[in-house]
């Protein structure tokens, strides 16, 4: 069985570039998707802040 790096060798420089540029997008969009995940977990983190500060407020009227 061939590993990564033979089976890479044996497509043609045409071929390598376009798996270049496809495993680059598949990169992006992993990246992409992370930062997404994060921005839904930096707002729920401010959510969860704001409905503190609200309970405290509520607390000391």
């Amino acid at each position: 069985m061939k590993n990564q790096k033979e089976i890479i060798g044996d497509l043609t420089v045409q071929e390598q570039k376009i798996l270049q540029t496809v495993m680059t997008l598949e990169q992006t969009n992993l990246y992409i998707k992370d930062l997404k995940q994060n921005k839904s977990k930096e707002n729920d983190a401010i959510g969860d802040v704001v409905k503190i500060i609200e309970k405290v407020i509520k607390n000391e009227n």
